[in-house]
C-alpha cells in the first residue's frame, strides 16, 4: 500500500520510493542506499525538468555569453565557446574534478545515497539538465551500475563536485563502475545494463 505524506503527495510505493524533489527524508535515502529499494520520479517532476531545459535551450539559441553554459569557468569566463567546442569543454570539466585523494572508494550504499540525493535535487527543476540525464541516473541506480566514487578529491568549490564528476564519468562511458559484483569499465557497465551513454552537451557536466 502506498504511503501518503502531508499534502497528499505519494512518496512510497510497495515496490520503491517515488522522489518528488520536495520532501525526501533520511529514511527514504536509507532505504534506497542500504535496502536497495528502487527509485521512481513523480510524474509532475518531469514537467519541471523539461521546462527548465527549454530555458537553457532558448539561452543557447540567443548565442550570447552565459557563464558556464557557453563560456569558460573561473579566470576563463571571458572566453566564449562555439557549439563545436562545448562537448570537449564539458568532458574536460568532468575530468578536471575527477582526481581522487583517497585510494579507497566509497561503498555501494554511499554511492547509491549520493545518486538518489542528486536525482532528488535535479527534479526540482532548477538546474536545466536534460530529462535524459535524470532518467539515466535513475536507470543506473535501479539497474545496479555503481560508479567508483571517492570521498576526498582535489577539486575545490562545492563539496559534491568531485563525487558527481566521478558519476558523470561513467555516464559518458568513461571511468569505472561496479556491476553485478564486478569492477569493470564504465562503458562496459553501461553496455551490460542496457544504458545508453550520454554525450557531453551543455549543462551535462
Amino acid at each position: 500500500m502506498a504511503e501518503l505524506k502531508p499534502g497528499g503527495i505519494t512518496i512510497r510505493l510497495d515496490q520503491g520510493i517515488v522522489l518528488n524533489g520536495e520532501d525526501c527524508t533520511i529514511e527514504d535515502i536509507y532505504q534506497i542506499a542500504y535496502k536497495q529499494v528502487p527509485v521512481y520520479v513523480a510524474d509532475e517532476c518531469w514537467t519541471r525538468v523539461r521546462q527548465a531545459r527549454e530555458v537553457v535551450n532558448r539561452m543557447l539559441a540567443l548565442e550570447e555569453p552565459v557563464y558556464g553554459l557557453n563560456t569558460g569557468l573561473g579566470s576563463l569566463k571571458k572566453f566564449s565557446l562555439s557549439a563545436d567546442e562545448l562537448g570537449v569543454f564539458n568532458r574536460d570539466v568532468i575530468l578536471s574534478h575527477s582526481v581522487p585523494m583517497d585510494t579507497q572508494p566509497l561503498g555501494i550504499a554511499s554511492v547509491r545515497a549520493v545518486m538518489a540525493s542528486r536525482i532528488n535535487g535535479l527534479i526540482r527543476g532548477g538546474t536545466g539538465v536534460r530529462p535524459e540525464l535524470v532518467q539515466m541516473l535513475v536507470d543506473m541506480l535501479n539497474r545496479g551500475v555503481y560508479p567508483i566514487v571517492h570521498g576526498r578529491c582535489v577539486s575545490v568549490g562545492e563539496s559534491d563536485l568531485s563525487p558527481l564528476a566521478e558519476i558523470g564519468l561513467v555516464m559518458i562511458g568513461e571511468g569505472n563502475a561496479f556491476y553485478q559484483g564486478q569492477l569493470i569499465s564504465g562503458r562496459e557497465a553501461l553496455t551490460r545494463a542496457a544504458c545508453i551513454r550520454l554525450c557531453c552537451n551543455p549543462k551535462r557536466a
